[in-house]
Protein backbone atom coordinates (compact mmCIF):
# COMPACT_ATOMS: atom_id res chain seq x y z
CA UNK A 1 0.00 0.00 0.00
CA UNK A 2 1.32 3.24 -1.17
CA UNK A 3 0.31 6.20 1.57
CA UNK A 4 0.13 9.96 0.45
CA UNK A 5 0.65 12.14 3.52
CA UNK A 6 0.30 15.79 3.29
CA UNK A 7 -0.12 18.72 6.05
CA UNK A 8 -3.57 21.10 5.48
CA UNK A 9 -2.43 24.77 4.14
CA UNK A 10 -3.99 27.57 5.59
CA UNK A 11 -7.69 28.13 4.07
CA UNK A 12 -7.63 31.26 3.92
CA UNK A 13 -10.70 31.79 6.19
CA UNK A 14 -13.14 29.12 4.52
CA UNK A 15 -12.90 25.75 5.29
CA UNK A 16 -11.23 23.58 3.06
CA UNK A 17 -13.96 21.32 0.92
CA UNK A 18 -11.80 18.46 -1.00
CA UNK A 19 -8.59 17.99 -1.73
CA UNK A 20 -7.31 16.19 -5.30
CA UNK A 21 -4.61 14.47 -5.53
CA UNK A 22 -2.36 14.05 -8.75
CA UNK A 23 0.18 11.21 -8.46
CA UNK A 24 3.36 11.30 -11.51
CA UNK A 25 3.15 8.51 -14.55
CA UNK A 26 5.81 6.71 -15.66
CA UNK A 27 6.59 9.64 -18.13
CA UNK A 28 7.06 12.16 -15.32
CA UNK A 29 3.32 13.73 -16.33
CA UNK A 30 1.30 14.00 -13.73
CA UNK A 31 -2.64 11.90 -13.62
CA UNK A 32 -5.17 12.83 -10.92
CA UNK A 33 -5.79 10.05 -8.50
CA UNK A 34 -9.75 9.81 -8.38
CA UNK A 35 -10.31 6.22 -7.16
CA UNK A 36 -8.27 6.21 -4.04
CA UNK A 37 -8.13 10.07 -3.16
CA UNK A 38 -11.18 10.82 -3.76
CA UNK A 39 -11.41 13.54 -1.01
CA UNK A 40 -11.96 10.98 1.80
CA UNK A 41 -8.57 11.29 3.25
CA UNK A 42 -8.08 10.58 7.31
CA UNK A 43 -6.10 12.52 9.48
CA UNK A 44 -3.17 10.77 10.98
CA UNK A 45 -0.73 12.44 13.73
CA UNK A 46 -2.15 16.21 12.21
CA UNK A 47 -1.51 15.20 8.29
CA UNK A 48 -4.08 14.10 5.70
CA UNK A 49 -3.21 10.81 3.79
CA UNK A 50 -5.14 8.38 0.86
CA UNK A 51 -4.29 5.15 0.39
CA UNK A 52 -3.48 3.17 -2.99
CA UNK A 53 -2.62 -0.24 -3.49
CA UNK A 54 0.73 -0.69 -4.99
CA UNK A 55 0.08 -2.85 -7.41
CA UNK A 56 -2.26 -0.12 -9.04
CA UNK A 57 0.69 2.10 -9.21
CA UNK A 58 2.21 -0.72 -11.38
CA UNK A 59 -0.63 -0.71 -13.57
CA UNK A 60 -2.22 1.98 -15.90
CA UNK A 61 -2.55 4.81 -16.00
CA UNK A 62 0.45 5.10 -13.67
CA UNK A 63 3.03 2.11 -15.38
CA UNK A 64 5.57 2.78 -12.49
CA UNK A 65 7.68 -0.24 -12.27
CA UNK A 66 8.59 -1.47 -9.22
CA UNK A 67 11.26 0.12 -7.21
CA UNK A 68 11.08 3.46 -8.68
CA UNK A 69 10.01 6.72 -6.41
CA UNK A 70 6.36 7.37 -6.22
CA UNK A 71 5.24 11.59 -6.14
CA UNK A 72 2.12 13.22 -5.75
CA UNK A 73 1.39 16.64 -6.00
CA UNK A 74 -1.92 17.92 -3.76
CA UNK A 75 -4.64 20.80 -4.44
CA UNK A 76 -6.83 22.14 -2.05
CA UNK A 77 -10.48 23.82 -2.78
CA UNK A 78 -12.78 25.37 -0.13
CA UNK A 79 -16.20 27.93 -1.47
CA UNK A 80 -13.54 30.53 -2.91
CA UNK A 81 -11.89 28.08 -5.70
CA UNK A 82 -8.82 25.57 -5.99
CA UNK A 83 -5.51 26.77 -4.36
CA UNK A 84 -1.90 26.41 -6.09
CA UNK A 85 -0.95 23.03 -7.39
CA UNK A 86 1.75 21.64 -4.52
CA UNK A 87 5.56 21.07 -5.25
CA UNK A 88 5.54 16.99 -5.71
CA UNK A 89 6.58 15.54 -2.45
CA UNK A 90 10.00 13.71 -1.63
CA UNK A 91 8.69 10.41 -3.17
CA UNK A 92 8.94 6.78 -1.54
CA UNK A 93 9.88 3.56 -3.34
CA UNK A 94 7.65 1.07 -4.37
CA UNK A 95 8.75 -2.44 -3.48
CA UNK A 96 6.88 -5.46 -4.17
CA UNK A 97 6.10 -7.07 -1.13
CA UNK A 98 2.64 -9.25 -0.68
CA UNK A 99 0.24 -8.29 1.70
CA UNK A 100 -0.49 -10.98 4.26
CA UNK A 101 -2.71 -14.25 3.85
CA UNK A 102 -6.60 -13.87 4.40
CA UNK A 103 -9.15 -16.28 6.25
CA UNK A 104 -6.85 -18.75 7.99
CA UNK A 105 -8.88 -21.91 8.90
CA UNK A 106 -8.05 -25.10 10.10
CA UNK A 107 -9.29 -28.03 8.62
CA UNK A 108 -10.40 -30.87 10.86
CA UNK A 109 -10.62 -33.70 8.20
CA UNK A 110 -6.83 -32.99 7.51
CA UNK A 111 -6.08 -33.11 11.13
CA UNK A 112 -4.15 -36.26 12.06
CA UNK A 113 -1.68 -37.11 14.99
CA UNK A 114 1.10 -35.61 13.26
CA UNK A 115 -0.44 -33.00 10.55
CA UNK A 116 -2.43 -30.23 11.41
CA UNK A 117 -4.55 -29.10 8.04
CA UNK A 118 -4.83 -25.24 7.28
CA UNK A 119 -6.28 -23.56 4.33
CA UNK A 120 -6.02 -19.66 3.39
CA UNK A 121 -6.88 -17.48 1.15
CA UNK A 122 -4.17 -15.16 -0.69
CA UNK A 123 -4.29 -11.82 0.31
CA UNK A 124 -5.27 -8.56 -1.51
CA UNK A 125 -2.18 -7.45 -3.17
CA UNK A 126 0.56 -9.85 -4.23
CA UNK A 127 3.30 -7.12 -5.30
CA UNK A 128 2.27 -8.22 -8.60
CA UNK A 129 5.06 -10.64 -8.60
CA UNK A 130 3.97 -14.60 -7.40
CA UNK A 131 3.90 -15.52 -4.27
CA UNK A 132 6.72 -18.65 -4.24
CA UNK A 133 6.24 -19.39 -0.84
CA UNK A 134 4.24 -19.03 2.65
CA UNK A 135 5.75 -19.19 6.16
CA UNK A 136 3.41 -21.22 8.58
CA UNK A 137 4.69 -20.81 12.08
CA UNK A 138 2.83 -22.57 15.05
CA UNK A 139 2.42 -21.17 18.36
Amino acid sequence: MTVITWVAPDNGGSQILTYTVYVQKSDGTYVTELTNCDGANTVIRDALTCSIPSVLLHEEPYGLPWGTDVHAKVMATNVKGDSLVSEAGNGGVMIAVPEPPLALTEVLSLRTQTTLGIVWSPGLDDGSLPVIDYRVTVT
